[in-house]
Order: C-alpha cells, then sequence, then structure tokens
C-alpha cells in the first residue's frame, strides 16, 4: 500500500465540491491550515483510508516535518 500526502500552502479553504479520488489502494491525507470544506455533492472516492487535517505540519519522528506553510 502506498501513501499520497497532498498540503496546500494558499490563503484559502480546500472547497471539496465533486469526487476526491486516488487510483488502487493508496491512503490520502490531505493538509489544509486553512481548513478543507465537503460541499453537498462531495464524495470520497478512496480504497484506502482518508485523513483530512488543519494542521500546518506533520512530523515523521527524527525524519523532519511535512509542512503547509511556505
Amino acid at each position: 500500500m502506498e501513501n499520497i500526502f497532498g498540503r496546500i500552502t494558499g490563503d484559502s479553504p480546500s472547497n471539496i465540491l465533486g469526487i476526491l479520488g486516488v487510483d488502487g489502494t493508496a491512503n490520502l491525507f490531505l493538509m489544509n491550515p486553512n481548513g478543507i470544506l465537503f460541499g453537498p455533492n462531495a464524495r470520497l472516492d478512496v480504497q484506502g483510508s482518508f485523513v483530512g487535517t488543519t494542521a500546518n505540519a506533520i512530523q515523521f519522528g527524527e525524519l523532519g516535518y511535512f509542512s503547509a506553510m511556505p
């Protein structure tokens, strides 16, 4: 299984208005410190796990950070 990490570095929230998906069985991690909004027609098409967070960084132990801050 694979992991996909996505980050939004702008000043706006993410508006999910349609299908958000990945091919295969990958886990999807989406990070936007400004928010993640799902509209009435939003749909997840993810066979693995989905994690949405408003954190500004994810720490991987001593390996470092994955940051949404520019």
